[in-house]
């Protein structure tokens, strides 16, 4: 399976998880799950009865609206939490905000990816290794990553894929410019305006962090 199918497939899991959340029950997901066919990548099971959380009802609810409730929230909010949602999916999220952060991270990006938008937040997610379930895992960071943008007024657009990132997979590594995988390059923003000289500084110099790895239920 292709590396975009699998960012593809990840992105519906999500969405599969999160509708049976908000229907009241805990999913159970398996990724490539063993023993079924190899076209089978994910299976969700119900599990227990549960209330949805906070997270799970505002994401339910941004995407039934087909955008936020609130006023577009100031990118030193949304930074955190952005990386917030990639972490729940086991996934890295690196941000960048300023000219020297884009400076850094467009060395790392092939030419076909072009320019990268100059406001707003440009975005790398990435893996921790390139093996199949990465591609599910992105995916579903993707998607999360989307929906929270989506639930804080804001929207987020794909700029590249698994394809078009293919030639920064090794650079990324021997530059050691964030030492990650390179799954999914997005931009978040807002009709106007998203940034502005009234905007707090970001003050988390670590704008590429290790995810939780906690063993909560997805």
């Amino acid at each position: 399976m292709a590396a975009a199918t699998r960012v593809a497939a990840g992105a519906a899991v999500l969405a599969v998880r999160l509708a049976m959340a908000a229907a009241g029950f805990r999913p159970v997901t398996t990724l490539l799950p063993k023993g079924l066919p190899r076209s089978v990548v994910a299976v969700v099971r119900r599990g227990p009865v549960a209330t949805p959380t906070r997270v799970e009802r505002a994401l339910f609810t941004a995407v039934l609206a087909g955008r936020g409730t609130r006023p577009p929230a100031p990118v030193a909010a949304v930074r955190g939490l952005l990386r917030s949602a990639a972490d729940a999916e086991g996934v890295r999220l690196c941000t960048a905000v300023t000219p020297e952060e884009r400076a850094r991270l467009h060395i790392t990006i092939p030419p076909r990816v072009g320019a990268i938008p100059e406001e707003g937040i440009v975005a790398l997610l990435g893996t921790d290794h390139d093996a199949p379930v990465g591609g599910l895992q992105a995916g579903q960071a993707l998607q999360r990553v989307l929906w929270t943008a989506t639930a804080l007024g804001l929207a987020g657009t794909v700029l590249a894929g698994p394809v078009e990132l293919a030639g920064a997979r090794n650079s990324i590594r021997q530059r050691g410019a964030f030492g990650v995988v390179p799954q999914v390059l997005v931009h978040v923003g807002a009709p106007g305006r998203l940034t502005g000289p009234e905007d707090p500084p970001d003050r988390d110099r670590s704008h590429c962090r290790l995810p939780r790895r906690s063993g909560d239920p997805r």
